[in-house]
C-alpha cells in the first residue's frame, strides 16, 4: 500500500519581490501582494504564477522596477497595525511603572515626604519635556503615577520584595547580627538590626529591619522588642525561619552534651560569659559619655543554659516545698494579688 506523498511546503524568495510580492505578517509559508494586499496558497509560491497575477490584475504596475515594489515593502511595514499598537502602548505602560518605581525609590532614599512626587516632581518633568523637548507632557506625566498612596505601595513593594531576596539568602548561609538602636527627631527610639555575611570573599552589610522601642530604649525594652513575637523581631525570626532552631540536630546534639557536663561538673563555661559591650546613645551631647548606656550581647546558648537551671532550681523548690506558702512573687500560678487577698 503506497503512501501519500508529502506535500512540499514552498520557501519564499527574495526575488519575489521584483513581481510586487512579500511574505504575509501572519503566515510568513504563504506570499502576499503588496498592491492588493491579497494573500495566497503556499502552492502559489512560483515565480509564473506569482507573475501572472501581477499582469493580469495589476497591468498598469508590470512594468515598474524593483525600487517601486521596495518603496511600497517599506510603506507597508511602517503602517500601523493593531499588534504593534497594542504593544507600544503597553510598553509606554511598562515604562511608565518603571519610573514610578525608580522615583519613588529616589524619594524612599531622600527621606522626603511622599507627597513630593505629585507637589515637585511630577511638575518640574512637565516642565523639563516643554522646555526641552518642546513637546506637550501630558501624555507622559499621567503614565507615572506618583500620588502620595501609590509612592508609599511601591517603597513597601521594594521593601518587601529585598526583605525577601535577604531573608532567604540568609538561610543558606552563616552570618552575624549586630544590634543598634536610634532615636528619630520625635524622639521616637528605634532598634535597628544589622548583618554581616560574605559574598565572594567580600564582607558585606545590610539593614535587616527596623522596629520601634514602643516605651524606652532601656535595655529591657530592648530585650522584650527582640525576643517577644507579634511586631518584634522575635516574629521576624520566626517568620523566615532565622534562627538557631534551623541548624536542628547539628547543634542540639553537642549542645545537650556541653550542657549536661556543665551540670555536672558545676562549671559553666567561660566562653558563656562573654559579652559584646556596645555604648547605645541616649539623648543630649554625642560628646559626653554619660549620654550612653552600655547594652551587653550574650551568647544565645548562655541563654538556654540559664533557663535550663530556672526550670530545675524553681522544679527542686517547689517538689521539696522549700518556699514559703507566702512567697507570690516570681512563682508560676501565683501573683502579688494572692498576696493581697491572703492579707485581707
Amino acid at each position: 500500500m503506497a503512501s501519500e506523498s508529502k506535500k512540499k511546503c514552498r520557501q519564499y524568495n527574495i526575488e519575489y519581490l521584483k513581481y510586487g510580492f512579500i511574505q504575509s505578517p501572519t503566515n510568513l509559508t504563504l506570499p502576499m501582494c503588496l498592491i492588493c494586499r491579497k494573500v495566497f496558497s503556499n502552492e502559489a509560491m512560483k515565480p509564473s504564477r506569482l507573475q501572472e497575477h501581477l499582469i493580469k490584475v495589476h497591468a498598469n504596475k508590470k512594468n515598474m522596477d524593483l525600487f517601486y515594489f521596495q518603496a511600497l515593502e517599506k510603506k507597508f511595514l511602517k503602517e500601523p497595525t493593531l499588534v504593534n499598537m497594542f504593544s507600544t502602548t503597553s510598553k509606554q505602560d511598562d515604562d511608565g511603572l518603571r519610573a514610578s518605581y525608580n522615583i519613588s525609590l529616589l524619594i524612599a532614599k531622600s527621606g522626603k515626604s511622599h507627597t513630593i512626587g505629585e507637589e515637585l516632581i511630577l511638575p518640574a518633568i512637565n516642565k523639563v519635556i516643554n522646555t526641552m523637548l518642546h513637546k506637550p507632557a501630558f501624555d507622559i506625566i499621567k503614565k507615572i503615577p506618583l500620588s502620595n498612596n501609590t509612592v508609599q505601595r511601591r517603597i513597601d513593594e521594594m521593601a518587601q520584595s529585598v526583605e525577601e531576596l535577604l531573608c532567604e539568602f540568609l538561610k543558606a548561609t552563616k552570618f552575624s547580627i549586630q544590634l543598634d538602636e536610634s532615636t528619630l527627631p520625635g524622639n521616637e527610639a528605634l532598634l535597628l538590626a544589622y548583618v554581616r555575611f560574605v559574598i565572594e570573599e567580600k564582607i558585606c552589610q545590610e539593614l535587616l529591619f527596623a522596629k520601634n522601642l514602643m516605651t524606652d530604649t532601656k535595655g529591657e525594652s530592648i530585650y522584650h522588642t527582640f525576643f517577644l513575637r507579634g511586631a518584634s523581631v522575635g516574629f521576624f525570626f520566626w517568620k523566615w525561619a532565622v534562627k538557631v532552631k534551623c541548624l536542628g540536630n547539628t547543634v542540639v546534639d553537642p549542645l545537650i552534651y556541653i550542657l549536661n557536663v556543665c551540670f555536672v561538673k558545676g562549671i559553666f563555661p567561660e566562653k558563656f560569659k562573654l559579652a559584646i559591650v556596645k555604648p547605645l546613645y541616649k539623648t543630649g551631647d554625642k560628646k559626653n559619655v554619660t549620654n550612653y548606656k552600655p547594652i551587653s550581647m550574650l551568647c544565645n546558648f548562655s541563654k538556654i543554659f540559664e533557663k535550663i537551671v530556672k526550670v530545675r532550681f524553681i522544679t527542686f523548690l517547689e517538689a521539696n516545698k522549700l518556699l514559703s506558702k507566702n512567697q507570690f512573687g516570681f512563682r508560676p500560678g501565683r501573683s502579688t494579688t494572692g498576696a493581697l487577698y491572703e492579707m485581707s
